[in-house]
């Protein structure tokens, strides 16, 4: 999941034109899917937004307390997070 988080980070980076001085690698990593967003940029780059976007929701969920201290507090404080999904501002 990890990985496919950071994928989905990378092309919706390139979409922005983040990584500029990167972009042939980019296209060269993922000749498939720039292929596909030069055909249809809006689509695919909501598609990508999308995928990202879930993928840091479930890995957001699924990640352990850091304190391990109060598993309670924070369970449920991540099922409060469920309620805002999706945040629009990635």
């Amino acid at each position: 999941m990890i990985e496919q988080r950071e994928k989905y980070f990378t092309l919706v980076s390139y979409a922005r034109g983040v990584f500029s001085r990167i972009s042939k690698e980019i296209e060269v990593m993922f000749p498939e899917e720039i292929k596909e967003f030069k055909s249809s940029p809006d689509f695919t780059h909501g598609f990508n937004s999308g995928c990202l976007a879930s993928f840091r929701f479930v890995l957001n969920l699924i990640v352990e307390d850091p304190t391990g201290e109060n598993k309670y507090d924070y369970l449920k404080n991540k099922l409060d997070e469920l309620k805002e999904f999706p945040k629009l501002s990635t």
